[in-house]
């Protein structure tokens, strides 16, 4: 039987699934709102940031994830695996943003430039998704703005796989005295 008295943190391709699903979702009504108004209006980037701050900040802090996130059983907790306030949901969408641009901005351009240079090309892109692949190296397995926000996205169906219909993740830290790592990392709240 699966021990469930520790945490378990959400993998790279669950999340990356999980993007997957919101880009789709978010995607659509991005195009739409371009399409309406003018792409290069400064108007479109203040409605745009406020449509992605209500998916990717609001629904956090309201349903402790995305659409994508909640369809795959994951939650973005804090440390003590408490839901995150207001605040807390909205610094990790403007780190976010940071982590993506960094990201993704200059991978455009690499692209175009890996047709001239590519071994070079290739060694900087890795360097590029560091922010991304962070995942893949830190014990909670935090991206850029996880880690900056001081939040964890966990994997939720897991931890409550026998659990009845219902229970809630405080519910089985409460009973089950769940094991929470490195807790010098928690708030003082």
């Amino acid at each position: 039987m699966e021990n469930n008295n520790e945490v378990k943190y959400a993998g790279f391709w669950v999340r990356v699934l999980a993007w997957i699903i919101d880009a789709l979702i978010v995607g659509i009504p991005m195009k739409m709102l371009e399409a309406i108004l003018d792409i290069d209006s400064g108007i479109t980037i203040v409605l745009s940031l406020i449509l992605l701050w209500l998916y990717y900040g609001y629904a956090v802090y309201r349903w402790r994830g995305t659409i994508g996130k909640r369809v795959l059983g994951l939650e973005v907790l804090n440390y003590d695996l408490t839901s995150v306030t207001l605040q807390k949901a909205s610094l990790r969408f403007l780190y976010s943003l940071i982590t993506y641009t960094i990201v993704f901005a200059p991978l455009n351009m690499l692209v175009v430039l890996a047709f001239v240079y590519s071994s070079l090309i290739y060694g900087l892109y890795i360097i590029l998704l560091l922010p991304i692949l962070m995942i893949l190296i830190t014990d909670k397995k935090q991206v850029l703005h996880d880690y900056f926000a001081k939040t964890i996205v966990v994997d939720v169906s897991s931890m409550l796989k026998n659990t009845p219909r219902g229970t809630s993740i405080e519910e089985v830290t409460l009973k089950n005295d769940v094991d929470i790592e490195d807790t010098k990392y928690q708030e003082n709240e």
